[in-house]
């Protein structure tokens, strides 16, 4: 008997956990329910110092409509928001079922502080319904990934004088001074009138 209980806490305590990891949705007296999430980023990931543009689904998973909907984003260090873009957006209308391809895209555009370190960031959305927002609200949280900026910078020529007719080898000593990875680097010289040539190939490497 005294397993029976200890098995049956166990199975409840397993059931509370499970819920309480579910991710919530906006749900309202209606019978709507409202599931918001973030589809893609872009640039991604953001760059500092740049500005990104967020995508963001909005679904009806329920079976009542949702009347009046509005999403507040409350940006917050490293992030603010573009001039000219407005925080508070009206989704409007969402029917029984609105989801997957009839989801309704709403769009975001975020400048990131110029001098934030590379890493995911966290973004705070509210969901309410126009003139209930101190009523009923849901909170979503959107991970945003950040970059720092890439920057190379030529910091010597080994070569301050060249004779003129003679072959001459050249080393160029690129630094990034930026601090992300730079990768798949171009590199070309160019000079006034064309009085130093390469040999052999041409000007990229």
């Amino acid at each position: 008997m005294i397993k029976n209980n200890s098995l049956g806490k166990n199975f409840i305590g397993a059931l509370f956990v499970f819920l309480f990891l579910m991710t919530p949705v906006f749900a309202d007296s209606s019978g709507a329910l409202i599931s918001t999430s973030l589809i893609n980023q872009d640039p991604d990931p953001a760059v500092a110092g740049g500005i990104v543009e967020l995508r963001i689904s909005v679904e009806n998973i329920g079976g009542g409509s949702a009347e009046n909907l509005i999403l507040e984003l409350t940006p917050e260090y490293p992030f603010e928001m573009v001039p000219g873009e407005n925080p508070i957006q009206e989704v409007g209308i969402l029917s029984a079922y609105q989801t997957d391809n009839n989801a309704k895209i709403i769009k975001y555009k975020v400048r990131v502080d110029k001098d934030a370190l590379a890493g995911t960031y966290e973004l705070k959305l509210w969901e309410y319904e126009e003139g209930e927002k101190e009523i009923l609200r849901t909170q979503r949280i959107l991970n945003i990934d950040i970059s720092t900026k890439e920057n190379a910078e030529i910091i010597y020529i080994d070569k301050v004088e060249i004779v003129p007719g003679k072959q001459t080898d050249l080393t160029f000593t690129i630094n990034n001074v930026g601090s992300a990875p730079l990768r798949d680097l171009i590199f070309s010289w160019e000079n006034e009138l064309d009085v130093i040539l390469p040999v052999g190939s041409d000007n990229t490497k």
